[in-house]
């Protein structure tokens, strides 16, 4: 599902409630609360607004997109009045409510098409991109170095702790990667030496 379909189901909402002989309540749709866009609509008793927003689920996985909320205005709002009326989009009394939760993008970047479907869509694809982020930067196995390395080492053995003669069979020399960054360590007896 793209932004298009989000659109389409948008307009279908709006276009439902003029079939049923709402118009639109000019008088209430001023201003912005930070929202995609909403349009409200009355029939001469109430207001109903029909929002877009963003939402963001913060839990362990942090999923976002679009969301669609229907809602009767429960503050003192009367229909086709005019001046700096106000509807709280927090306040709204809901009647329908659509969550389109990203999924992916087409390429990479902001700029990409974005694609979106249900939560647990979401959730998997989620779940899959941390899978492969976690596979490409989180190493923490350790790689052993011989041969060149050993012998730089020996030298790095020898300038920070000042002993003269190093053992080679005591000397190792390491990389791991933490955090997406790689980090070598010389590591000699129990003594261990970062390097930068």
């Amino acid at each position: 599902m793209a932004i298009t379909d989000i659109n389409r189901k948008f307009t279908e909402i709006v276009s439902d409630y003029i079939r049923r002989g709402f118009t639109i309540n000019i008088g209430t749709m001023g201003g912005s609360q930070g929202e995609e866009g909403h349009v409200d609509l009355t029939n001469g008793e109430i207001v109903i607004r029909v929002l877009l927003d963003r939402f963001v689920d913060y839990g362990e996985l942090g999923l976002d997109g679009y969301e669609i909320v229907v809602g009767t205005a429960t503050d003192a709002v009367k229909p086709n009045e005019y001046g700096h009326v106000v509807i709280w989009n927090n306040r709204l009394d809901v009647i329908e409510h659509h969550k389109f939760y990203f999924v992916s993008n087409s390429s990479y970047g902001t700029y990409g098409k974005k694609f979106f479907g249900d939560g647990a869509a979401a959730k998997a694809a989620a779940e899959k991109r941390f899978e492969r982020c976690s596979g490409k930067h989180e190493v923490n196995e350790r790689k052993r170095f011989t041969g060149k390395a050993i012998r730089i080492a020996e030298s790095v053995v020898k300038r920070h702790m000042g002993i003269k003669n190093v053992s080679k069979d005591k000397l190792e020399v390491y990389k791991t990667c933490e955090g997406g960054k790689n980090k070598y360590f010389v590591k000699y007896r129990s003594n261990l030496i970062t390097l930068k």
